[in-house]
């Protein structure tokens, strides 16, 4: 797996941030946002799964995986974020 394909992968975080959001914590998410996001996931599938592309490895699955959880991480921060009153030093 290539550092290119490892990042492109890494790029669905934001798509799993939606869903997570959507499943999880009840948000809803006008259908022009999720038409976008799906045009986007297309186009990444289509970036992955080109011609030059390597066959999908063990890899691959792990960094879908890594995005899905560093999503899950995002969303649990922004609620441990709203407990806590951060102040500048």
């Amino acid at each position: 797996m290539s550092l290119f394909l490892w990042v492109l992968l890494m790029g669905i975080c934001c798509h799993f941030c939606m869903l997570y959001s959507a499943v999880f914590l009840g948000r809803k998410h006008p259908p022009s946002t999720w038409i976008a996001a799906a045009l986007a996931l297309a186009g990444t599938g289509l970036l992955v799964c080109s011609d030059s592309a390597a066959p999908p490895t063990v890899g691959d699955a792990w960094s879908i995986a890594a995005a899905a959880a560093s999503a899950g991480f995002i969303l649990r921060l922004e609620g441990i974020a709203k407990v806590f009153v951060f102040t500048l030093l």
